[in-house]
């Protein structure tokens, strides 16, 4: 997960955003029940900071579309904006103490035979996430 703002947001002009400045701009995010909504709540309670929250929202283009007007930060997943920031309409704002992370957990039933379906997916993940894996994971058991 990133948080991107149009080029010319003032937040974007600062050489280096800790989670202490974001609590002063607004935030564009997920909606009520949205597990990136709880982590970077999260994020703001573990430092004793009150987000401004400017911006509740369900749809990836109007959140992409608020930012864009500058009406404050969006929290996107980064496949979800890489053209716009290709195209220099969104910019990437990385936060210098603590990344947003999501964690993904996958469960089979290891005595259960798998579709090819569900073996492509595992070897798309393993191939796309392999840095990821190491002999303590449990996903590193599973794939």
């Amino acid at each position: 997960m990133v948080l991107v703002a149009n080029p010319s947001y003032p937040l974007v002009k600062k050489s280096e955003v800790k989670w202490q400045d974001l609590a002063n701009y607004p935030l564009i995010i997920q909606s009520e029940g949205s597990i990136a909504r709880e982590t970077i709540l999260e994020h703001f309670r573990n430092r004793n900071l009150n987000p401004l929250i400017g911006a509740e929202v369900d749809n990836v283009e109007c959140a992409k579309e608020l930012a864009r007007q500058k009406k404050g930060v969006a929290l996107m997943f980064l496949p979800n904006i890489k053209e716009e920031v290709a195209l220099k309409k969104l910019k990437i704002i990385p936060v210098k103490d603590g990344e947003i992370r999501l964690g993904i957990d996958i469960a089979r039933n290891q005595e259960m035979a798998l579709s090819p379906l569900s073996n492509a997916f595992l070897s798309v993940i393993e191939k796309h996430f392999a840095y990821l894996l190491h002999r303590e994971s449990p996903l590193a058991s599973i794939i």
